[in-house]
């Protein structure tokens, strides 16, 4: 990956509302919801024709009191997602804004930005979305899924990030220091992840499909989960240009 200078402006606006989210709402909340209302209203007829006003009151409250909770959640979370439809994620000539609707917007600039660091979605099985974290000198942000195309954003992210980068990486090399990208090391030794692989043992390095490939000469492939890795597009063009190369 080389470095590009004069790019352009990019604003990325959070995932708007898809047929299966809605259908997820009114299967979960509102038709559960109608539902319970309808038989608490068959419930307090059925109670008002044979024991009178008093129980058509009180016997039912309980399915009431249900509906009613469940519709206000179901309003609680929907009102939220309408209020991180204003999410908006900009990348600019002297950094990134991130604006996390509905907390306060973050500026961080290339000089800040240290990492970043994504997951795919398959990555977690438990919770199946795509997150991004951004390493800055204040701290983590974390970006979550409701940014469609988080790979791409990542990508762009890292294309903005190498200018600033490789002096820093440079000058560590030259002074023959251990590199970190997350949990790989780079240093004149190797690489290491768990174990260290010698130069002279790796053949090829890429990223394919999530993970990042070390061939070795003895046609043995290191795969290493991408995010296991912090910078992994900087840490592949890097080695490519100035370490595999020679």
């Amino acid at each position: 990956m080389k470095a590009k200078t004069n790019l352009p402006v990019i604003e990325y606006r959070a995932r708007p509302f898809g047929l299966a989210e809605r259908a997820v709402w009114w299967g979960v909340f509102a038709l559960p919801a109608i539902g319970v209302l309808l038989y608490s209203f068959e419930r307090a007829y059925f109670f008002y024709s044979h024991y009178g006003p008093v129980a058509a009151y009180w016997r039912p409250r309980p399915l009431w009191m249900l509906a009613a909770a469940w519709a206000l959640l179901g309003l609680l979370l929907f009102l939220r997602r309408l209020r991180r439809l204003r999410s908006v994620l900009r990348i600019e000539r002297t950094g990134v804004v991130f604006a996390p609707k509905p907390s306060k917007a973050i500026s961080i600039t290339w000089q800040e930005l240290l990492g970043v660091r994504f997951r795919p979605a398959w990555a977690n099985l438990l919770a199946p979305s795509a997150k991004m974290w951004l390493r800055t000198r204040r701290g983590e942000v974390k970006i979550d899924s409701r940014f469609p195309g988080l790979p791409e954003i990542a990508h762009e992210l890292q294309v903005r990030l190498l200018p600033h980068l490789l002096p820093i990486l440079r000058k560590r090399r030259a002074r023959s220091k251990a590199i970190q990208f997350g949990d790989v090391a780079v240093s004149p030794e190797g690489i290491f992840y768990r174990r260290l692989y010698a130069w002279r043992s790796i053949k090829r390095i890429a990223l394919e499909g999530g993970f990042l490939m070390l061939e070795l000469n003895t046609s043995k492939v290191v795969k290493i989960p991408v995010q296991r890795v912090e910078n992994p597009e900087v840490l592949v063009g890097w080695l490519r240009n100035e370490w595999l190369a020679r």
